[in-house]
C-alpha cells in the first residue's frame, strides 16, 4: 500500500513538445529532455546524453543517472520501483 496519493493528471504532458530521434541506448537522455522541455528548459537529448551521469559501459543509464540529471536542473525527484498501483 502506498503512503502517498497520486493524481494521474499530474503525469500527463499536454504542452506542445517535440520528440527527437535517438540512436542506440540514449532513451534515458531523450526522455529526460522531453520532460525538461515541458518545464521550459531548452535542452536536447543528444546533448544530455553526452553528459548523462551513471552510464554503464554498454551505454545504458542507471536510474540514478536520470535522478541526478533532473536534480541538476532544479527538479524535485523521487523514483520508485513498481507501477502506479503498487
Amino acid at each position: 500500500m502506498s503512503d502517498f496519493s497520486i493524481e494521474e493528471k499530474s503525469f500527463i504532458i499536454t504542452k506542445e513538445n517535440r520528440i527527437d530521434m535517438q540512436k542506440g541506448f540514449q532513451c534515458s537522455a531523450f526522455s529526460t529532455a522531453y520532460v525538461l522541455r515541458h518545464f521550459d528548459k531548452k535542452v536536447d537529448g543528444g546533448t544530455l546524453y553526452s553528459v548523462m551521469p551513471h552510464k554503464m559501459k554498454s551505454g545504458y543509464v542507471y536510474p540514478k543517472g536520470l535522478y541526478d540529471m533532473l536534480r541538476s536542473y532544479g527538479m524535485k525527484v523521487k523514483y520508485c520501483r513498481g507501477n502506479l498501483n503498487t
